[in-house]
């Protein structure tokens, strides 16, 4: 397993001021590593291991954006909060309704719940922004927020609008089958 902060990019797409990256993002662990044929492209599964925010910019010169980075403690959230509770609960359910609909996510599931602590809420709002379609300024939404209860009712507005879309998916589907 290999660590990356970097990313391999054309010279046109270098990264060389701050203008171009978010403040908040996640260091990565390189989980796994896939090359398609004649090494035409390459699929990288990456697992957050942590939220880091850049200190400093160091001079480049014109090459990559070097920065200092630090990470981001993760709060402490109250366990007895009736609303973070709900919220969870309410993650966990719109999850398995999910599940239900799309048979693609389904096997996302399986391979992910095995590898993450659904007791965390941190941990369930991020499990369950990732696994959505949100568009990246969502995604980064729920990845800069610090707050429990916050990140875990941005995570469930996601979810829920993944959950329509799986209704929309399946009553298409459903006329197809009837045609």
């Amino acid at each position: 397993m290999g660590f990356t902060g970097m990313e391999a990019q054309k010279d046109e797409d270098l990264v060389t001021d701050l203008t171009g990256i978010h403040h908040v993002g996640s260091y990565a662990r390189i989980d796994n590593l896939i090359n398609f044929e004649n090494n035409s492209a390459s699929q990288l599964l990456l697992v957050g291991q942590r939220r880091i925010t850049i200190d400093d910019v160091h001079d480049s010169d014109n090459g990559p954006l070097r920065v200092s980075i630090s990470a981001i403690e993760t709060p402490l959230f109250d366990k007895k909060n009736q609303m973070i509770k709900a919220y969870s609960n309410e993650i966990v359910a719109a999850l398995r309704e999910i599940v239900k609909m799309n048979p693609l996510f389904k096997e996302h599931m399986q391979y992910y719940s095995q590898r993450i602590d659904i007791h965390n809420p941190y941990i369930l709002a991020d499990f369950a922004a990732s696994v959505t379609t949100g568009d990246g300024e969502e995604l980064q939404s729920v990845l800069e927020e610090l707050d429990c209860e916050s990140r875990l009712k941005k995570a469930l507005e996601l979810l829920t609008k993944e959950m329509e879309l799986s209704r929309v998916q399946q009553s298409i589907k459903e006329q197809v089958e009837e045609k």
